[in-house]
């Protein structure tokens, strides 16, 4: 069976010279909505808001630094020959294997 799809545009919105890709977005709204069902989630097990709030400050930073370097050590090669590449974040690659799985 051959489906097709609708082509969706990735960039969701600009501001100025700033393009906001859909993925960007929906990887946004995840970790606000994470944060927010982990404080209702803390309040029932007697858990601060502001400890979950602090820890997310240094967590999601280092969530997406480890998905780059994840990213880069599968491609190597590529960034043993352009080492400043490994700082193009806005070109793409974060490896989040096991998030997104293809349609079979």
């Amino acid at each position: 069976m051959n489906l097709h799809f609708m082509m969706i545009d990735p960039i969701a919105f600009e501001i100025g010279p700033l393009s906001v890709a859909w993925y960007g977005l929906i990887i946004v709204v995840a970790m606000i909505l994470a944060i927010y069902l982990t404080i209702k989630e803390g309040e029932k097990r007697g858990i601060s808001e502001d400890f979950i709030v602090d820890t997310a400050f240094w967590v999601l930073p280092l969530g997406i630094l480890g998905a780059r370097l994840y990213y880069v050590l599968f491609e190597l090669d590529y960034y043993l020959a352009n080492p400043l590449q490994i700082l193009a974040i806005w070109e793409g690659g974060l490896a989040i294997y096991g998030g997104l799985s293809p349609v079979s």
